[in-house]
């Protein structure tokens, strides 16, 4: 009899997740309840392959977003939706020490590096200070969420209810939690060192000076997402882990722009989302350490949306085929601090 795969939660894993198993014909129900905070409702959707205080790439970030393109192509066309926007990072250059890292490091990263000369940037920053990156962008998560939702529901995939985990009994079920940072409260994976980073993202008026569809960064990201708005941030804050937004990272967020321009930005609204992060940076993938049907894809962390397309894949091939995920990511690499917590 073939299993059943029940998904619990659909941010950017879930989604992902719940429509790789479909293609590949499993029988799949995706269970949400509009948790309030998941990072996915919140983040900027945004890529980027750099490190920007090394100006080195980030973990085999070149190798990601070359499987970036194409699975989320592949999703415009399954959902009939757009959801890649291919943007410039138009980088300030903060001090004579970052350039001197830039010229070191700009053999590296030449991939990446634009030659074009930026009119916005050159007015703000003139000659010299600053440096455009591309093959980066935005994704538009809201669209994402929406077009998977509505395609679950089309293929009778979805529910929406608060899963209780005391009801995963059935034998012939995987239950797989795409949870989030709230895979912290599961009781099978409180044991993983699963940590919620708060951040803080501003919706600001536009802005006089940054009429370009690039995304501006002096430190802090500043871009017109595909809905129109204009979004500024971010913050992280690793102790707080609540949903209150702060006047100080507010400030935090709005400081740097003040220092390229007479004219400050104007915040519209201020949101908040806990990104779920594993203490390596790495995400986790793989079943219970005693529980086979029961398994984790989560902790993607601050780069989700750069990481999801590579590992989602991996995902179906453990869950489809018994088919071991990188070792980098699977969850037996903390299987030591699930035995030290049954002592």
């Amino acid at each position: 009899m073939p299993k059943t795969y029940i998904i619990i939660g659909q941010g950017l894993a879930g989604s992902l997740l719940g429509m790789e198993l479909i293609a590949r014909g499993a029988k799949v129900k995706v269970v949400d309840k509009d948790w309030d905070g998941a990072a996915s409702t919140v983040a900027a959707g945004m890529w980027n392959p750099l490190n920007f205080r090394k100006l080195s790439f980030s973990w085999r970030s070149p190798e990601f977003i070359s499987k970036l393109y194409q699975h989320y192509t592949h999703l415009e066309a399954v959902l009939n939706v757009q959801l890649l926007y291919n943007k410039q990072i138009i980088k300030k250059i903060p001090d004579q020490n970052t350039q001197r890292i830039l010229e070191k490091q700009r053999n590296e990263i030449k991939g990446f590096l634009s030659s074009m000369a930026h009119p916005d940037a050159e007015a703000l920053f003139g000659e010299g200070g600053y440096f455009g990156l591309k093959n980066t962008g935005v994704l538009d998560l809201k669209e994402l969420l929406r077009a998977s939702k509505d395609y679950f529901i089309k293929n009778g995939a979805y529910e929406s209810v608060a899963f209780d985990w005391s009801q995963a009994v059935d034998a012939e079920t995987v239950y797989i939690s795409c949870e989030g940072y709230q895979a912290k409260s599961n009781p099978y994976f409180s044991w993983l060192p699963l940590n919620a980073n708060k951040g803080q993202i501003l919706d600001v008026y536009p802005p006089e000076y940054w009429k370009s569809r690039d995304i501006l960064n002096c430190g802090k990201f500043l871009f017109q997402a595909p809905d129109g708005t204009y979004r500024a941030g971010a913050t992280y804050n690793w102790t707080d882990k609540d949903f209150v937004p702060e006047d100080a990272a507010t400030q935090e967020i709005l400081a740097p722009f003040s220092k390229i321009s007479r004219e400050n930005l104007r915040v519209k609204s201020v949101e908040v989302g806990l990104r779920p992060t594993i203490a390596d940076r790495r995400p986790v993938l793989g079943y219970h350490p005693k529980h086979k049907n029961i398994a984790i894809f989560g902790a993607l962390g601050t780069k989700g949306v750069m990481l999801a397309p590579s590992f989602v894949g991996e995902m179906a091939d453990l869950l489809l085929k018994g088919t071991p995920c990188d070792p980098e990511v699977r969850i037996s690499r903390f299987v030591k601090r699930y035995y030290d917590h049954q002592d």
